[in-house]
């Protein structure tokens, strides 16, 4: 699976895919390695909003991580 277009709001919306996705710890892992790695690769287009966008993934990610706790 691979992002659709190459704009930042293309990969954030497949990251949000694949941070929906993850089932097992170490998909959990990769999958915030991942979202470190768009952050820094987009930030420069974020503007004012980049801290949200880290944060709302963030968030996205630890909700699925606590479900299974």
């Amino acid at each position: 699976m691979a992002a659709k277009g190459k704009n930042w709001f293309d990969v954030l919306k497949w990251v949000e895919k694949v941070i929906e996705s993850c089932e097992t710890p170490g998909q959990e892992r990769t999958t915030r390695k991942l979202v470190k790695l768009y952050f820094e690769r987009y930030k420069k287009e974020f503007g004012e909003v980049d801290l949200h966008i880290y944060n709302m993934l963030i968030e996205k990610l630890d909700g699925i991580t606590f479900k299974k706790i």
